[in-house]
C-alpha cells in the first residue's frame, strides 16, 4: 500500500509574500512523506516536526476541529505568521491551553455565572498543544447561542461548524469581554470540542503559530 498526501490550503486573510509562500510550498513538498509530530484537536499531544525555514508540521489526533480538520490529517503551521501582525478572528492556530484545561471537568480561572463562558484562564500554561479557531480577540465581547458565537453583538459568519445540541454547552447568553492580549478559542465541532468556553481565553504569547495548510492522507494501491 502507498499513502498519498494532498494539500488543502486555507484561504489566507492577508498576502504572505513571495518568500513566505515559497516556504509554505516547500513545507508541503517535505510533507509528501507524510511525516510530522502530533497535535490534538481533542486533548493531549506530543512533539512537533520541523520542516524547513521554521515551518512545522503536526498531525491531528481528534475531531474537535471537524469539518475543517479531521483526525489523521496533518497541518502545516507557520510560527512566524504573527511576528509583525496580530492574530485574526477566523484564523486556525496551534497553541498551549491553560494548565487547568486538563482537569476533569476543566477549571476556569475566574468566577462567572452559568450563563457566561469562562472569562479568564487558570493554572498557567499547559505543556500540551491544541488546534482551535480564534473566534474573538482582545476587547471583544463573546456570547454563545446554539453553539454559534456572537462577537460584539454580531453573529459569526463564513465558518462552517458542526451543530451543538447540549444546552449546557451551547448557550451562554451573558456577554463576557476578552481581556487585553488574549484570544478566545473554539473548535468547529461545537458539540464535541473542549475549548475556551470552559477554560478561558489564551494569551497571545501561548500561540505557537498559524495553520496555513492541511494535508489529507489517502491510501492508494501499490507494491
Amino acid at each position: 500500500m502507498r499513502q498519498e498526501c494532498q494539500l488543502k490550503a486555507l484561504r489566507p486573510t492577508k498576502a504572505a509574500g513571495a518568500v513566505r509562500g515559497a516556504l509554505m510550498v516547500l513545507a508541503v513538498v517535505v510533507l509528501g512523506a507524510c511525516g510530522g509530530g502530533r497535535v490534538s484537536t481533542g486533548t493531549a499531544t506530543s512533539g512537533a516536526s520541523a520542516v524547513r525555514g521554521g515551518v512545522r508540521a503536526y498531525t491531528a489526533t481528534g475531531n474537535s476541529m471537524r469539518p475543517a480538520i479531521s483526525a489523521g490529517e496533518s497541518v502545516v503551521v507557520d510560527p512566524n505568521a504573527y511576528a509583525k501582525v496580530a492574530p485574526n478572528v477566523g484564523d486556525i492556530v496551534v497553541f498551549y491551553p491553560p494548565a487547568d484545561a486538563a482537569l476533569q471537568p476543566p477549571a476556569c480561572g475566574a468566577r462567572h455565572t452559568a450563563r457566561q463562558v469562562c472569562p479568564a484562564p487558570g493554572g498557567g500554561k499547559s505543556s500540551v498543544l491544541l488546534i482551535r479557531r480564534i473566534v474573538a480577540g482582545p476587547g471583544d465581547t463573546v456570547e454563545i447561542m446554539d453553539g454559534n458565537v456572537i462577537r460584539d453583538g454580531e453573529p459569526e459568519s463564513g465558518v462552517h461548524v458542526e451543530p451543538c445540541r447540549a444546552r449546557d454547552e451551547c448557550d451562554y447568553p451573558a456577554a463576557v469581554r476578552v481581556p487585553a492580549d488574549d484570544y478566545f478559542m473554539m473548535g468547529d465541532n461545537r458539540g464535541s470540542a473542549d475549548d475556551s468556553r470552559f477554560w478561558g481565553p489564551v494569551p497571545r504569547a501561548w500561540i505557537v503559530g498559524k495553520v496555513v495548510g492541511i494535508v489529507t492522507r489517502s491510501g492508494a494501491g501499490g507494491s
